[in-house]
């Protein structure tokens, strides 16, 4: 049974939107310190993570209109996961042109540990609202996600 928030604290529009900013920055510095162990960078990470959940075949391509980088700079993140075992590129069997990027699951599965401590933390804390409450932050977090991408397509033209 989940515990009712006990946070008594009121919060109004303008405290919401101070903390976004806050979010942002703690989880960007967050991924920064994972990538830091693996002597990686964050957006390395974030490609690995575009790649690992991916439901089909990606080629770098992809990655470069997934991410808004160049071509240029998904050649150099490809190239460090691939030093660092965490993905292959295979060549299509029939156009040999073709590369596609391949995760490598067991790799992939010794990076988890170092999100453990993070996401029962995070998972701790969710249970203590009650559902109704979930209900609001997910909507909340999913419209904000929809008004990132909307705002990053602008940006991009």
């Amino acid at each position: 049974m989940r515990k009712t928030s006990s946070s008594s604290k009121r919060y109004g529009a303008k405290e919401v939107l101070n903390l976004g900013p806050k979010l942002s920055t703690a989880t960007i510095f967050f991924h920064e310190a994972i990538a830091t162990k693996l002597k990686l960078n964050a957006t390395d990470m974030k490609c690995l993570t575009y790649i690992s959940n991916s439901k089909g075949p990606l080629v770098a391509g992809d990655i470069a209109t997934l991410t808004g980088l160049t071509t240029g700079a998904v050649t150099g993140v490809l190239n460090r996961l691939e030093e660092k075992k965490l993905i292959s590129r295979v060549s299509d069997s029939t156009d040999r042109r073709k590369v596609f990027l391949q995760l490598n699951v067991d790799a992939f599965q010794k990076i988890k540990p170092l999100y453990s401590s993070m996401r029962k933390s995070v998972e701790a804390l969710v249970n203590t609202y009650p559902d109704a409450e979930l209900d609001t932050i997910a909507a909340f977090l999913e419209k904000v996600i929809e008004v990132l991408n909307r705002e990053t397509h602008k940006l991009k033209g």
